[in-house]
């Protein structure tokens, strides 16, 4: 990796093949070291070119190639053009793309958040309850969405964030909260040594200030779990606040998925009980 892949290497390589010609030999191995610059140039993932046809005029031509690069180095190639859609499969939305601009203004920690269901849709589709969604981790964030989903809820965006300033935290969450088909918001995070008293900081004032007139209160179901470093702080943050207070939520303690899960179903069920 430090030095490269030699001329003569990706020749030795082209070799071992059945039935190969000196001509080959020359133009394939050629081709496999420009391959390879244009790997460790443009940070990527993957470099294939299939087929690879050797023209009457004695040229290696790829007919057909797959380039990806990695998502994090795309803002050290703003000559490619190229925009970040978290692999998606599909353009970036609106939402996606501001939280794109607010992990590449900050370099501090990643910031990754797509949108599952961004018209909720699918969730009219499944019959399910449309909630926006925020936790770190994959293990902690499956098992979350999985009990949530048991219950009928459709986490409609998936997240992740790690050893990020409140003030990404912040950002994060106003813009997961402004998914306008969301009734609803779950935050779990996973049993880790990550500062979790950020987090809190960061929701707070975010709450504060999509609901100034009750101080941070929402008008939907939230439930909040902490679990990991500072994470009594944490609690103890959103009680100082008043916003524990509110009926529309609950703050909780090291518990499990499924107990955070269950939490929101009764909140909710509460909350459309009142509003009926």
């Amino acid at each position: 990796i430090l030095e490269g892949l030699k001329g003569y290497e990706a020749r030795n390589l082209v070799r071992r093949l059945p039935e190969v010609s000196s001509r080959e030999i020359f133009l394939v191995g050629e081709a496999l070291e420009r391959l390879y610059k244009v790997y460790r140039r443009y940070d990527c993932k993957l470099v294939e070119v299939n087929p690879l046809a050797i023209s009457d005029d004695g040229k290696a031509v790829a007919l057909d190639a797959r380039v990806e690069i990695d998502d994090d180095a795309v803002p050290r190639h703003p000559k490619l053009g190229l925009r970040v859609t978290e692999e998606a499969g599909r353009p970036e939305t609106e939402l996606e793309a501001i939280a794109r601009t607010i992990d590449m203004e900050d370099p501090r920690g990643i910031l990754h958040f797509v949108q599952a269901d961004p018209d909720g849709s699918y969730s009219e589709k499944l019959n399910l309850v449309p909630v926006g969604f925020y936790s770190t981790g994959t293990g902690s964030t499956l098992t979350a969405m999985d009990e949530l989903v048991r219950r009928g809820y459709m986490p409609v965006n998936t997240t992740d964030t790690s050893l990020v300033p409140a003030s990404k935290i912040y950002k994060l969450t106003k813009v997961i909260l402004s998914q306008p088909h969301i009734r609803g918001f779950v935050f779990v995070s996973p049993h880790s040594s990550q500062q979790l008293l950020l987090y809190a900081r960061g929701m707070v004032k975010a709450l504060k200030e999509l609901y100034p007139e009750t101080g941070g209160k929402p008008n939907i179901p939230m439930v909040f779990c902490f679990r990991g470093g500072w994470d009594r702080e944490a609690v103890e943050l959103f009680k100082k606040h008043g916003i524990a207070e509110s009926p529309l939520v609950e703050v909780l303690w090291r518990a499990t998925e499924a107990e955070t899960a269950e939490a929101f179903h009764k909140l909710y069920r509460k909350w459309k009980q009142n509003a009926a």
